[in-house]
């Protein structure tokens, strides 16, 4: 099988000087002769110059962003996405069921099983995990900002990066236009999953399925400060009720409209700026991937 597999040197993920030795010595542990490349800001385009010779399956090694980039690169052409998951909470992999440790995962392209899964687009821009607008996009601006210069971990800048939210605390509103009716919410986030979310403030949980063309549309029901902060105490103790502190909503396309002239959010962790309104959908069946048959999704954090 020709298989080329993308390592993004930016991503911290890859930063470990004997990570790419440890690639390849899987991949030729499984009986794999990959064609490995190492790329940065260019991998959007070194993925499509790569279907110009035809490979049986493009992998990506990194964590959910890289995976992601690649991802979107490789939507629609029938090229099978294969995942090498080197970051540190993998949620995609996860919710696939693609195992964390480097030979098995390497074993599993080298034995592929073909799935072909929805994807996630936003006004041309591809997401695999989700799109989220309000709190989140700040918080992960606050992380990004603040990571070089405190040189902590993920999870110490992302609350306190919910701290400050929480001081500043501003509500969006929102507009919703699904299934031939209107909705106004006023809220302190809007979250579109790719397909329906075990959900928790600071974890996203397994997902069921990755393949019933659906979006699933996530806002707290409560809008005062108190409110959120409680759901983040719950979600916190594991004592988190969906029903009772998220709105959901599951849809095939929805429009959104704000206030603002453009909309900032966060698309699979990244910091973009959208058009406003912005219409979202489910392309169904659109990514073919290398992943074990349907199974129960693996909990973040398992």
């Amino acid at each position: 099988m020709k298989i080329i597999v993308f390592m993004n040197i930016r991503s911290g993920a890859a930063s470990g000087r004997d990570i790419p030795d440890r690639l390849r010595r899987a991949l030729h542990d499984a009986g794999l002769s990959a064609d490995i490349r190492e790329t940065g800001n260019d991998l959007p385009d070194a993925v499509r110059k790569s279907l110009t010779t035809n490979p049986d399956a493009v992998a990506a090694a990194g964590g959910d962003g890289t995976v992601s980039t690649v991802a979107a690169a490789l939507a629609g052409s029938g090229t099978a996405l294969g995942i090498i998951p080197l970051g540190t909470l993998n949620h995609f992999a996860k919710d696939l069921g693609i195992p964390a440790d480097l030979s098995e995962a390497a074993r599993l392209l080298a034995r592929p099983c073909f799935r072909d899964i929805d994807i996630g687009e936003a006004e041309g821009r591809f997401f695999i995990n989700n799109c989220s607008m309000g709190l989140y996009p700040r918080m992960v601006q606050f992380r990004e900002e603040r990571r070089f210069l405190l040189g902590r971990g993920k999870w110490f800048l992302m609350s306190a990066a919910f701290l400050d939210v929480m001081r500043r605390y501003p509500l969006i509103t929102v507009r919703l236009d699904l299934d031939g009716r209107s909705y106004v919410r006023r809220t302190p986030f809007l979250f579109v999953g790719n397909n329906s979310y075990d959900f928790s403030l600071f974890s996203l949980g397994g997902r069921a399925s990755l393949d019933r063309g659906e979006l699933c549309l996530y806002s707290a029901r409560g809008q005062s400060r108190s409110a959120l902060f409680s759901t983040a105490v719950r979600a916190l103790f594991g004592r988190l009720d969906q029903g009772r502190d998220f709105e959901e909503k599951c849809v095939q396309e929805v429009r959104i409209e704000t206030s603002r002239s453009r909309i900032r959010a966060a698309l699979d962790g990244e910091i973009v700026t959208l058009p406003n309104p912005l219409r979202c959908f489910s392309r169904r069946g659109a990514l073919r991937v290398i992943a074990p048959p349907p199974g129960p999704a693996i909990r973040s954090g398992q």
